[in-house]
Formats: C-alpha cells, sequence, structure tokens
C-alpha cells in the first residue's frame, strides 16, 4: 500500500506481520518495508513490455501491407501495359481515347498509392514537396467525374489564388479521394450535388 513519508511524499510498502511470545504475551510484530524502487521498476517494464509489443505488432503489419503492396503493384503493372497498347493501337481521333487515358492517369496514380504502402513498411515518410494543392483536387474530381452515376454532380470551387504548401501531393490526393467516395458513397441512392471548396485559410494557435 501507500504510505506517507514525514516530509509529505508517498511510498510503496509492503506489511507483514506474525504473532510472538513477549513476556508470556502474545504480541504482534508487524515488518513494513520500502518497496518504491521494486514498485517503479516494475511499472517501468511494464510500460517497456507493451512498447515492445507495439513495436512488434507494426512491424508485422508493415511486412503484411508490403507483401500485398508488391503483388498489387505487378497487377498494376499489367494493367497499365495492356491499356498502353490499346491507346496506341486507336484510331486517330477516336472516341475511346479519353477513356483509356483516365485508366492510364488512375492506374499511375494507384501506383503512388502503392509506393505510400511501401513507405510504410519500411517505416519510411512520404516525400513532402513545394506544391498547389489546387491541381491535386482537380485531377481529383477529373477521376471522380468519369465513374459518377447521372443522378450525382460535383460543384468545384476552387481558388486560383490559395498558394502553396508543403505536403506529399500522393497523400494530399488521397485525402481528397477518400473525403470525396465517402461523400458519394452517402448520397449514391437518391443522387446529390457534392460540393468541394478550396479556399487559403488563416490559423490561429487554437487552431494548431
Amino acid at each position: 500500500g501507500a504510505h506517507r513519508r514525514k516530509d509529505g511524499s508517498l511510498l510503496q510498502v509492503s506489511i507483514s506481520a506474525r504473532v510472538i511470545s513477549y513476556e508470556g504475551d502474545g504480541r504482534v510484530q508487524s515488518f513494513v518495508r520500502d518497496i518504491t524502487e521494486r514498485k517503479r521498476a516494475e511499472e517501468e517494464n511494464k510500460i517497456l513490455n507493451a512498447q515492445l509489443q507495439q513495436a512488434q505488432k507494426m512491424e508485422a503489419i508493415g511486412t503484411l501491407a508490403g507483401g500485398i503492396a508488391h503483388d498489387f503493384n505487378n497487377l498494376l503493372g499489367a494493367i497499365i501495359g495492356y491499356s498502353e497498347i490499346i491507346h496506341d493501337d486507336l484510331p486517330p481521333g477516336s472516341p475511346d481515347t479519353h477513356s483509356i487515358k483516365q485508366v492510364l492517369k488512375a492506374s499511375h496514380r494507384a501506383k503512388d498509392l502503392v509506393k505510400q504502402i511501401l513507405a510504410f513498411s519500411r517505416q519510411a515518410e512520404g516525400l513532402k514537396i513545394p506544391m498547389e494543392p489546387a491541381g491535386i483536387v482537380k485531377e481529383t474530381i477529373a477521376l471522380l467525374r468519369s465513374s459518377l452515376p447521372t443522378t450525382i454532380t460535383i460543384e468545384q470551387r476552387i481558388d486560383p489564388d490559395a498558394g502553396m504548401v508543403l505536403a506529399d501531393p500522393t497523400q494530399m490526393h488521397q485525402i481528397v479521394m477518400n473525403l470525396a467516395t465517402n461523400a458519394l458513397h452517402a448520397m449514391e441512392v437518391k443522387g446529390d450535388t457534392l460540393t468541394i471548396s478550396l479556399q487559403k485559410t488563416i490559423l490561429g494557435q487554437n487552431d494548431l
């Protein structure tokens, strides 16, 4: 249990007792041991074990993600290869040219996402570069439009003067795509308008 020292600080103690005979009478003899350091060491060991288990779990997830990413990368290579063959075989002015270009663009973006998974499996950080988010958002909207049902429209409000940010373009694309896809799933039955806006915002200390 916890006991308080004379100076007011707390210490962890272990108390044991036994009955002894003293001058013909039964007395209780007790022993109080300071086990503060032992308790502290036990708590530190618990924390270290928890951190080790978490590290092992992350390593296992990373290994699994890396294996899946490599397999997926091979599939994407086949998709891109055959798509390029189809693109080259199309006659000039074919209406299918735009569609196959969208397949290629989406496939190359998927390869970039695979790189992110592989980076995670290696515990590496993504590459952050100065970039204009407006371009990524517009590209994502173009990819989304090609697969939308007629009941859903996209309204974009992109500020051309939004400026530059330091970010990973692949991660930025993934964020916009995930947000938009979640919104589209919510309105796919009845249909609606998805509004995507981008504008410069001044953040205060409380927003960080």
